[in-house]
C-alpha cells in the first residue's frame, strides 16, 4: 500500500464516521498532521496539548509528535483526541 493509498483510506474512514453521525465539524477530513499541529497550537497556546492528545488517544507522545510532522492525515485516534479537546475548550460550540 502506498502512502497515497493509506491517506485515501483514512479519508474514506473519516467520511464513513461522519455518515454514521460522528460529526467532526471542527476538523477537516483531509487535514494533515502539520495543519492539525498549527490548529491545536493556536487553540491551546502555552498548554501541553500534545500530552493531552496522547492520553486521550492512548498512544505514545512520540507517535503523536511523528504524525503531527507529516503531510498526511493522522490516524483516527489522533483526530478523535484533537476533536475531543477542541469540543471541550471553553467557548466551543
Amino acid at each position: 500500500m502506498t502512502r497515497e493509498d493509506n491517506t485515501r483510506g483514512n479519508d474514506m474512514a473519516l467520511g464513513n464516521d461522519m455518515a454514521r453521525g460522528n460529526d467532526r465539524d471542527r476538523l477537516e477530513t483531509t487535514i494533515t498532521g502539520r495543519a492539525l499541529a498549527l490548529k491545536m497550537s493556536a487553540a491551546f497556546p502555552g498548554a501541553d496539548w500534545v500530552g493531552l492528545m496522547k492520553d486521550r488517544a492512548g498512544v505514545s507522545r512520540d507517535y503523536v509528535e511523528w504524525h503531527l510532522q507529516e503531510d498526511m492525515t493522522p490516524p483516527d485516534a489522533i483526530l478523535a483526541a484533537a476533536d475531543e479537546l477542541l469540543r471541550q475548550k471553553p467557548g466551543a460550540h
